[in-house]
């Protein structure tokens, strides 16, 4: 299993959930939600469908806006404003795609400003993408685009690491890639996995149930 260098100083990272309430209309998905994570953290976001594990993360993301409360992000204890702390974080969605008329590689040198690094290739390698990487996204499978989206998130090594069910399209040996890439690689940053999956759940150190 490769083992990742950060593209960031290594620095302490602190979330804060402030009163956070969501509402579409005048139906409340969560509400006067508090909790905080810090580098290291581990952690499940979990509950039925439509209980609000994917808003939680796109509002925690910056995807998103609170209708009350607020999100506040610290590095090394410095308060950062939102168009600092977006390029700490690495965000997976199942409804946020790659650019389909592109191959795999253009989308992965989109997200680097056209420079590919040794990670990236390491990355490729490790899930099995080396030659579909440069085929056109649009002719790629379900799976071969959920391992694009995952590249895709971990490509720059962010400190703060997001993922929206991200086992789901992936075969077995796909999520157990993935898997032991995260129990191996990931000790030293902030992760929130919203799931319901058992096998993604034992990653975490803890989980908050919106249900």
């Amino acid at each position: 299993m490769i083992k990742t260098k950060s593209n960031f100083i290594h620095m302490a990272y602190t979330i804060k959930i402030l009163k956070a309430t969501k509402k579409f209309d005048n139906t409340a998905v969560f509400k006067n939600l508090n909790d905080s994570f810090t580098t290291g953290d581990i952690v499940a976001i979990s509950g039925q469908n439509g209980s609000g594990k994917s808003t939680l993360i796109k509002i925690i993301s910056g995807l998103l806006s609170l209708s009350r409360g607020r999100i506040e992000y610290y590095k090394d204890e410095t308060l950062l404003e939102k168009d600092q702390w977006i390029k700490h974080i690495g965000m997976m969605a199942i409804d946020i795609f790659p650019y389909y008329q592109l191959t795999g590689m253009e989308n992965l040198q989109f997200i680097l400003n056209n420079y590919s690094n040794h990670h990236m290739e390491r990355l490729i390698t490790l899930f099995s993408m080396d030659r579909a990487i440069h085929k056109k996204v649009k002719y790629y499978s379900t799976g071969m685009k959920r391992k694009l989206q995952l590249i895709s998130t971990l490509v720059k090594n962010p400190p703060i690491l997001f993922f929206d069910e991200p086992g789901s399209n992936l075969d077995d040996k796909g999520k157990d890639i993935f898997y032991e890439y995260i129990t191996d690689n990931i000790n030293d940053k902030i992760l929130l996995i919203a799931t319901n999956a058992k096998e993604e759940k034992k990653l975490c150190q803890r989980e908050i149930s919106l249900d």
